[in-house]
């Protein structure tokens, strides 16, 4: 019994000390990012620290035995940082890759939803979705197309977040916070001109982002 309870303690302290890790390198990674190379142009660095926080978080999951479609869905948004960060030039790549990340974590909630069931919130969910598409659809130009296909995939992957069950909480809170931070990334790339707003926004872009892909590992991780 004893020798049970001892085994049973160092197992706890593992996985405490692995997620007090896990916490560290994530935050110590997008610290660099935001404080050294937000404002920088682009270079291999700049992509390299943009693109390590999310795949320190696709690793994180591999760990701990998370669903599989975690971290394909979160390689693909690293992959998709990679991409914004080498300029506009790459937004096409970037957007495809986030794309296909949404689709990933479409898959992954609907195997842990409680099934096809509506919820009043998914027409509000809509209706801010059919306001920003009509807000932004002149401002995007010639990506027109390609953002509001992203609107739709992204704003079906936050009403199919909403059938989880109560134990993926933070999750839910994660897939909005995404949103926020993807809604606020429009803006500033294809309304603001003012160079101050646009850094004070990628500064509000930046910890959205990563804040909500913390919250969908935590709680995805947590739960399963």
């Amino acid at each position: 019994m004893n020798t049970r309870y001892a085994l049973r303690m160092i197992d706890l302290l593992n996985t405490s000390f692995a997620q007090f890790i896990s916490v560290i390198l994530v935050v110590f990674s997008s610290g660099i990012y935001g404080f050294r190379y937000l404002r920088h142009e682009i270079s291999l660095p700049r992509s390299f620290w943009k693109t390590l926080p999310v795949l320190i978080m696709a690793t994180i999951a591999v760990y701990f035995n998370a669903a599989p479609m975690l971290s394909i869905a979160m390689l693909l948004c690293a992959l998709g940082d990679y991409f914004l960060s080498r300029g506009q030039a790459q937004f096409i790549p970037g957007l495809l890759a986030f794309l296909a990340g949404h689709i990933a974590y479409i898959a992954l909630f609907y195997t842990l939803s409680e099934g096809a069931v509506f919820y009043w919130p998914m027409l509000l969910i809509a209706l801010y979705s059919s306001v920003f598409g009509t807000y932004m659809w002149r401002a995007t130009g010639k990506y027109r197309w390609p953002v509001v296909v992203y609107i739709v995939v992204i704003t079906a992957m936050v009403g199919i977040s909403l059938t989880l069950p109560s134990a993926f909480f933070l999750t839910v809170v994660g897939v909005f916070v995404f949103v926020f931070s993807d809604s606020v990334l429009a803006v500033r790339m294809f309304i603001v001109r003012d160079e101050r707003i646009k850094l004070m926004m990628s500064w509000a872009v930046w910890i959205s982002y990563i804040a909500g892909q913390s919250l969908i590992l935590i709680g995805v991780a947590g739960a399963t």
